[in-house]
Parts: C-alpha cells; sequence; structure tokens
C-alpha cells in the first residue's frame, strides 16, 4: 500500500524551479498566488486563469500580458517573465502544477521574518490554507 504524506522534505522543495523564481517576489504577491492555487484550477500556457491572473484578480486588479504583470506587481527586472516560463514549463497537469507552485511559496515563505500580523491577516492565512 503506498502512502501518501501532505508534507514535503527539504529535498523536494530545493529541486522545485519556481522556488529560486519567487525569492524576489514580495510577501504581498506570494500570499495571493498562494490564495491563487487554493482558488480552483490554475492553468499555463493562457492567460485566462493563470497563476498571475488569479491573483491579481484577488488583489483586485486585471493581468491580462506579461508588462501588466511586472507594473501591477512591481515586479523587478525580468522576473515576471522567468515566473511565466518557468510555470508554463512545469511538468505534470494543470490540476498538479498548483501544487507544485503551493510548495514553492510555502518553501520561499509567505510573511518577512518579524512581519507582524494583523487579525485579519492571521485569519486569511487559515483560510489560504490547502484543503486536505
Amino acid at each position: 500500500m503506498w502512502s501518501i504524506s501532505r508534507h514535503r522534505d527539504a529535498a523536494t522543495a530545493a529541486e522545485n524551479p519556481l522556488v529560486p523564481v519567487l525569492q524576489s517576489f514580495d510577501h504581498e504577491l506570494g500570499r495571493a498566488l498562494y490564495a491563487a492555487t487554493n482558488s480552483g484550477s490554475l492553468r499555463r500556457r493562457t492567460w485566462n486563469g493563470c497563476a498571475f491572473n488569479r491573483a491579481a484578480a484577488i488583489l483586485g486588479m486585471e493581468v491580462n500580458h506579461l508588462n501588466g504583470a511586472a507594473d501591477a506587481f512591481q515586479l523587478p527586472g525580468t522576473r515576471d517573465n522567468d515566473f511565466m516560463k518557468t510555470w508554463d514549463r512545469l511538468r505534470g497537469s494543470d490540476r498538479r502544477c498548483p501544487e507544485h507552485l503551493r510548495d514553492a511559496l510555502l518553501a520561499v515563505g509567505l510573511f518577512a521574518d518579524g512581519e507582524v500580523r494583523s487579525g485579519e491577516q492571521a485569519s486569511a492565512s487559515s483560510s489560504l490554507s490547502a484543503t486536505p
């Protein structure tokens, strides 16, 4: 019988190609992307339903192209393009890839060290957690 664990080990996070790309993203974008992974199926190779599109909607914005993502999320350099290339090239199904994104976001961290969470953020982070 196969044992399936929801916990990922450090090696899995280190092998996730999204981890280095996400390290330069601010925590607000990271939390929006995390919420997007829990909002239903994310799609790759299209703007309609992609991770940036959904994260922007969660933040009350609209993003439909790379320049829009760079402006909306104030991404440094070519990080928007790096993310999209990595996201679109992930191995696996559109159903499985949000798990890779969620794992990478958790490995990078959703809050800055020492960041004080408001009651609203604390309740939001618990509501953003993946459902078992």
